[in-house]
């Protein structure tokens, strides 16, 4: 994978996770922090679990299994 790809993903997952924050806030809903794992099944967002690393998929606060 080439770094500018992973750098865009990254990018993408900040802002769509700012504007789901965002709209939320401005819903009146509580504050609730999305993480990258919230948006594996969402139509047309598929292409992140190619290129994403499996650790950012973990929810907030877990290790992946296998780890030290």
């Amino acid at each position: 994978m080439k770094h500018s790809q992973f750098a865009g993903s990254c990018r993408f997952m900040w802002n769509r996770m700012l504007t789901d924050i965002n709209a939320g806030y401005e819903a009146g809903e509580k504050y609730s922090c999305p993480t990258p794992a919230k948006y594996k099944k969402v139509p047309g967002l598929e292409w992140l679990k190619e290129i994403l690393l499996p650790e950012l998929w973990q929810p907030h606060g877990q290790r992946p299994s296998g780890g030290n």
